[in-house]
């Protein structure tokens, strides 16, 4: 998303998005032990949902490892990972 250009979000275009995300196909926990190694630095991430119908909430964590479209979810929420990178320079 560009940001000047885009049209605010409603409520249903908001949640539409993130059912393209198919959030559901996602691991409960991502980390780089899956791959034989551990990081001891790096990036750690969360996303929880909570909902007002009483259902238990989803959440889903990470450890330097991402879902396959976790750079969608960032811009969903409009999340500029190339500023995040420049902080740590």
């Amino acid at each position: 998303m560009d940001g000047d250009n885009e049209e605010p979000f409603t409520k249903d275009t908001f949640i539409a998005a993130l059912r393209d995300l198919h959030i559901g196909e996602w691991l409960r926990r991502y980390s780089t032990k899956r791959f034989g190694y551990t990081v001891c630095d790096g990036t750690q991430w969360e996303l929880e949902f909570e909902y007002s119908n009483g259902y238990k909430p989803a959440r889903f964590d990470g450890d330097n490892s991402y879902p396959y479209n976790f750079d969608k979810l960032q811009m969903l929420f409009g999340i500029d990972v190339t500023e995040e990178d420049d902080e740590d320079e």
